[in-house]
């Protein structure tokens, strides 16, 4: 699946690209610009050089065209060809290749020539005029290696400079852009956290930059929202468990009420008629063994709701209380392995552990379920440990199974997550995140640990 693109890059890519069009832009406009004042200059230079040699250009009193000499005459030759009369009067030595391009050149005065080649050249012809008439033609030639030389030398400089402003741009834009939504972040990450810790925490009014403020009343009022219906689903949690207690206390009493008479009657029936009505007293005692069930699963119901209203309370502000960890988890055990398919161990035998801050319904109620997964996961052996430092008093069950999948060890623990697809049991799934809720509840954590061979979670609870 692919990766969402973060607004980060998306942002600094969005401006480095348009910095780049427009560094493009600047950069092509920039080499024209030079580029034509490069051509400029050659022209001028084609020019100037004309201007000298028609300065050598005179008649005679006969009419005759003539080419006087001069200091500079060597500088002019290079380069120079004078033509009159259909005659070429003056050339550089060893240019008769170019005199065909001269010829057509001259025919034109004026004129701006360009021969391509491996050292391209310009030619520029102007006329000599004396006295109003045009005595002869003036073909001045320039090398123009040297600005093509600089034309790109000045091109892959002017890229080079425009990567690496690019890069950089790129860069700072990177870096405000992150620094602009770090707060952004920072913000969002303290409200998550308050939802799992401190729900009625708010940002408040603040010197904020004005998204920034939008956010925060945004989040409080999200905060506010969370905060209503998780104190909606305490109270409504409180008044089902309080109402509920009463019904089921009557039930319990008449169940063993219920238990204590079928079990004397048929105590009676077995002494008065003999063997003639064992049938009926075994049919009465299956029914005072059903009648204990129903008890026993009534009283596990109570204990039920007596954890959730502990738990409401604790939610609401009210005591935790306090409890002897070791003593609870000992029974746990204790209840736990009879009849199990695994063994349970309580390793090594349990130290003096001081207090934890909750009650022992809740903390027996945040460790069956974990319990639970255990022994329905392992393969030969649940192993038990409670310890404790300075702050927190530790519950760990671990068991030998085949342990947690990648794939889903950061989601245990939410509502309904299973370990695997085909994880059948009879559960509902609900079982590892009523002991998050339960151990969060009372300003503990719980948590997978990675040790490598099956399962060990961990319950990290407050000192009583």
């Amino acid at each position: 699946m692919r990766r969402p693109r973060s607004l980060r890059a998306g942002v600094s890519l969005a401006a480095t690209l348009a910095l780049a069009v427009w560094v493009l832009l600047a950069t092509v406009a920039l080499n024209v610009v030079l580029d034509q004042r490069g051509q400029a200059q050659a022209n001028a230079e084609l020019r100037d050089r004309a201007d000298s040699a028609m300065a050598t250009v005179g008649v005679d009193a006969s009419g005759r065209v003539t080419v006087s000499d001069r200091s500079d005459d060597a500088l002019l030759d290079a380069g120079t060809w004078v033509i009159a009369g259909g005659r070429i009067l003056e050339r550089p030595t060893g240019s008769a290749s170019l005199e065909p391009s001269v010829e057509a050149v001259a025919a034109t005065p004026g004129r701006f020539l360009d021969l391509p080649g491996d050292k391209p050249l310009r030619l520029h012809s102007e006329a000599v005029s004396i006295g109003g008439r045009q005595v002869a033609t003036v073909v001045t030639s320039l090398s123009l290696v040297p600005y093509q030389q600089s034309a790109d030398a000045v091109l892959v400089g002017s890229a080079v400079l425009a990567v690496v402003m690019v890069g950089a741009a790129y860069l700072v834009v990177r870096a405000s852009v992150t620094s602009a939504l770090r707060p952004v972040q920072e913000m969002t990450t303290q409200a998550q956290e308050w939802v799992d810790v401190d729900v009625d925490r708010r940002f408040g009014p603040g010197p904020r930059p004005r998204e920034l403020a939008l956010l925060a009343a945004t989040l409080d009022g999200w905060l506010a929202r969370m905060s209503a219906m998780l104190r909606y689903e305490k109270q409504l949690v409180a008044e089902i468990s309080h109402e509920l207690r009463t019904p089921l206390s009557r039930i319990l009493v008449e169940a063993d009420l219920a238990e204590e008479a079928t079990l004397s009657s048929a105590a009676g029936r077995g002494e008065s008629l003999g063997a003639g009505r064992s049938l009926e007293a075994a049919q009465s005692l299956e029914a005072a063994q059903s009648l204990a069930a129903i008890a026993e699963s009534a009283r596990e119901m109570e204990a039920i709701l007596g954890t959730l209203l502990a738990t409401a309370r604790t939610e609401s502000g009210a005591l935790a209380g306090r409890c002897d960890a070791g003593q609870v988890v000992e029974g746990l055990a204790r209840r736990a392995g009879e009849g199990a398919r695994v063994r349970v161990v309580v390793q090594p035998p349990l130290p003096t552990v001081p207090a934890a801050g909750l009650d022992a319904l809740v903390l027996e109620r945040a460790v069956a379920p974990v319990l639970d997964n255990a022994l329905r996961h392992a393969a030969r052996e649940v192993r038990i440990r409670v310890t404790n430092d300075d702050r927190e008093v530790f519950v760990d069950v671990a068991d030998d199974g085949p342990g947690v999948p990648d794939a889903v060890r950061d989601h245990v623990f939410e509502p309904g997550r299973r370990a695997a697809v085909g994880d059948d049991h009879g559960g509902a799934g609900l079982g590892l995140a009523l002991a998050r809720r339960l151990t969060t509840a009372a300003g503990g954590t719980i948590s997978l640990l990675d040790t490598g061979q099956g399962a060990t979670f961990r319950l990290a609870l407050p000192r009583g």
